[in-house]
């Protein structure tokens, strides 16, 4: 579903599965180097031609983990900024985004935190709600 040079990860399928809504960005060996890059987007693949769209061109975040709501007229996804602040956000194929919950997750330097959430370049968002439904 992506051009040759890039990498997909957290794939969705619309409702009536014609559409998939995932992220990508730029291959890269540097596995630390290809996440700080916040170069990580949004992007729509329509599955009866094959045409891909650009949903988000944040300069300040790294985009992954969508999903379609509102009959799939818009998503919501996650952003990590420079920071490690994890936020939740809804956008649409216009471009428009808004922060939903923002610092749902704030990741330290800590090595046992940061193994705990991410592996192989994939962040165990399944894990960040469960820990945020645990401190609140």
């Amino acid at each position: 579903i992506t051009k040759d040079v890039e990498v997909a990860m957290t794939p969705s399928y619309s409702s009536d599965g014609r559409k998939i809504v995932y992220s990508a960005s730029t291959y890269s060996e540097n596995l630390q180097q290809w996440e700080n890059s916040n170069n990580q987007h949004i992007y729509e693949v329509n599955l009866e031609n094959n045409e891909i769209t650009k949903l988000t061109n944040s300069s300040v975040g790294w985009d992954f983990y969508p999903n379609y709501i509102n009959d799939d007229s818009e998503f919501v996804f996650i952003r990590k900024d420079k920071e490690n602040k994890f936020s939740l956000i809804k956008g649409n194929r216009e471009g428009t985004e808004q922060v939903i919950i923002d610092n749902i997750l704030h990741l330290d330097d800590s090595a046992s935190i940061n193994e705990y959430f991410w592996y192989y370049g994939h962040y165990d968002m399944k894990k960040v709600f469960h820990n945020m439904e645990i401190t609140q």
